[in-house]
């Protein structure tokens, strides 16, 4: 057999071992040798035995089915769920992880751009002062506009808090209930919802079992994170019967709040004595929940912790007038007896009322004043210079102060309520403690009613000497009919 010659061996034999070697593949010419045609027909039948045995390998059929135009075609159709022009419930779809198919969500309930719309997830803390609590579903304010934010309510006072930065759209808190029950009544609802960011207020209820809070809360941000939802986590408030449950689960609450990059809000901080680790007694109500003042101080905490991060995202007027709202002299420059030009006085008594410069609201503000202890009920309204429109999307703001002196008022309220007396489609608070000068915001769609005719109206009830009220830059803007 031809081979090449051995290193160190095959002395003196090497040009015959070599001339040997070359024969096999040249000619006596150096030329290459052709290969016999017997030869390409066995490599030939070599490599058809050899494909034959490569079954797990693609061969070109395959390769041209999985290629074919048609079936792409079809496959992408399929996997975008509709292969003709895009329409708004394509573009408000959400899709899961893992899932091909996209499930649409109602329009109305999303929050666009520029619009900061919160969901609550609570228990009783925060239930309290809210209309539309207690029950099992979800209370979805953006097709219940109603902010029901009573004196006691820390939401109430977390939306005058609000600074322009976000409204709140979503409510979904009951008593008693526990972060696990709340996934099965509350979780489905406020994903279908929308929001631009779940505040996880949840945790009181069954805090002794730190291992159970743990995993329906991880699985409670889990979901969020997947419908693309961010989330703002609250430490839960101390109590008397818990002191160190309270503190482990609102270590790991701030931890996870960290690692996951959410915002944390510490809530306990805010109302917390330090001496004992139990509810300050100003703010305590009943060792585990707080009382309107603490409310107050929970809700003015949130807003400054969000403000700190958010930016201002309001449209509020800047000039007048102002063709695009639904106010069309939203600056209150120039006022008309009690109240601004095209403003109407129901009553104001012995309060004295002004259009005043305040520093940080453009134009100026309507301001009443008591000027009797316990005054009587001071109300003025300013008429929409449009119907509404149900299943536009509406958003009303305003820059707004309340200062208390002496005697509470039994009331003080900025809300949009019908013309007929019916019920308010959309109210601030009713309050009786000061409220700092703010920009509040809220957003609503139009429900289908029997009036769709609203006005603007600020009241005051009671108060003492020197109780004042004031309300400024008053935008109300159709978001449907603007595009946005």
């Amino acid at each position: 057999m031809a081979r090449l010659p051995k290193p160190g061996g095959d002395n003196g034999n090497w040009g015959d071992i070599l001339n040997d070697y070359l024969s096999q593949a040249h000619e006596t010419d150096g030329t290459l040798k052709d290969i016999p045609q017997a030869k390409i027909t066995n490599l030939t039948s070599d490599l058809t035995s050899i494909q034959n045995t490569l079954t797990t390998k693609a061969d070109a059929s395959a390769l041209t089915a999985k290629l074919n135009t048609t079936d792409l075609d079809t496959q992408t159709a399929a996997k975008i769920n509709d292969n003709t022009s895009a329409t708004a419930g394509a573009l408000s779809a959400t899709i899961a992880e893992g899932v091909e198919t996209a499930t649409a969500a109602p329009l109305a309930l999303l929050s666009p751009a520029g619009s900061r719309g919160l969901a609550i997830c609570g228990d009783s803390n925060s239930a309290a002062g809210v209309t539309g609590a207690g029950g099992v579903g979800v209370y979805n304010l953006l097709t219940a506009p109603l902010i029901p934010c009573e004196n006691h309510s820390w939401v109430g006072w977390a939306t005058l808090a609000a600074g322009g930065r976000y409204h709140i759209a979503v409510h979904a808190a009951t008593p008693s209930i526990t972060p696990a029950q709340w996934n099965t009544n509350f979780l489905a609802g406020v994903i279908a919802a929308a929001p631009y960011a779940a505040v996880d207020a949840l945790g009181t209820n069954n805090v002794g079992n730190l291992a159970q809070q743990i995993a329906a809360l991880t699985a409670m941000y889990d979901a969020f994170d997947d419908a693309g939802i961010k989330v703002i986590v609250c430490s839960i408030p101390p109590s008397t019967a818990s002191t160190a449950d309270v503190q482990r689960l609102n270590r790991w609450k701030r931890i996870t709040a960290r690692e996951r990059g959410y915002l944390f809000v510490d809530n306990y901080a805010a109302v917390v004595d330090p001496a004992t680790g139990y509810i300050a007694a100003a703010f305590n109500s009943d060792g585990t929940h707080w009382n309107a003042a603490g409310a107050r101080a929970v809700g003015l905490a949130f807003g400054a912790a969000v403000s700190a991060v958010w930016p201002d995202v309001s449209t509020l007027a800047v000039a007048q007038p102002s063709p695009a709202d639904l106010i069309n002299k939203p600056l209150l420059l120039v006022k008309s007896g009690f109240v601004p030009e095209d403003w109407t006085s129901l009553g104001y008594g012995s309060a004295s009322t002004a259009v005043e410069t305040v520093a940080g609201v453009v134009g100026k503000m309507f301001t009443v004043t008591q000027t009797v202890d316990g005054g009587v009920s001071t109300s003025g309204v300013v008429p929409l210079t449009e119907a509404f429109i149900p299943g536009n999307r509406y958003r009303v703001e305003c820059k707004y102060f309340l200062t208390v002196v002496g005697t509470a008022p039994t009331q003080a309220v900025v809300r949009l309520g019908q013309t007929d007396g019916g019920p308010p489609t959309f109210c601030y608070l009713n309050t009786q403690q000061s409220v700092p000068l703010g920009t509040i915001v809220h957003e609503f769609v139009c429900p289908v009613q029997a009036d769709y005719v609203y006005r603007m109206q600020m009241l005051m009830v009671g108060g003492g000497v020197g109780t004042k009220q004031g309300i400024g830059q008053v935008t109300v803007t159709n978001l449907t009919a603007a595009g946005l």
